[in-house]
Parts: C-alpha cells; structure tokens; sequence
C-alpha cells in the first residue's frame, strides 16, 4: 500500500488529523485539570490519554470502527490489572 493510499484509509478511519487533534487536546487539557491527576500513576495518566486519543478518534472518524473501541477497553483493562491485589 502506497503512502496517500494508507493516509486516506487512517483519515477515514480516524477522521482529519486536525479535527482529532483538537478534539483530543481539548479532552486531555480538561483532564489534566482536576483534582487527580497529580496523584495518578505513570501508567494511570497515559493509559487516560490514550482513551481520550481514541475517543477522539471515534469523534472525529468512524465510530463504528471496532479497533477503537477495544483499544479504549485494553487500556483500562492494563490499569484494573495493574491494580488487582496479588494473589498468593
């Protein structure tokens, strides 16, 4: 797959790089915002990124483009694992 090829199938996967990219700053300023995120971990704090990223995606592209949604669960499936006690 050429390049052009392969930026028109993420554009229309993941909508105008412009769009998605305000829309993402905007959600990440606000979460940035509050109360708790300076207590949250390394990986709580990018794991939150990466949702709002594929939020916006989903905002700005197909909404109906799985990959999407299940990245969001994967991310906060990586933290609720990470916060689990261990079992012995």
């Amino acid at each position: 797959m050429e390049i052009a090829q392969m930026l028109d199938q993420r554009r229309n996967q993941h909508g105008n790089l412009i769009t998605q990219s305000n829309i993402s700053q905007d959600m990440k300023d606000i979460i940035r915002a509050t109360g708790n995120w300076d207590v949250l971990q390394a990986d709580q704090k990018e794991c939150l990124e990466m949702i709002v990223h594929k939020t916006a995606r989903i905002l700005a592209g197909d909404p109906n483009f799985t990959d999407h949604w299940e990245d969001i669960a994967g991310y906060a499936i990586l933290v609720a694992n990470r916060l689990k006690p261990v079992k012995s």
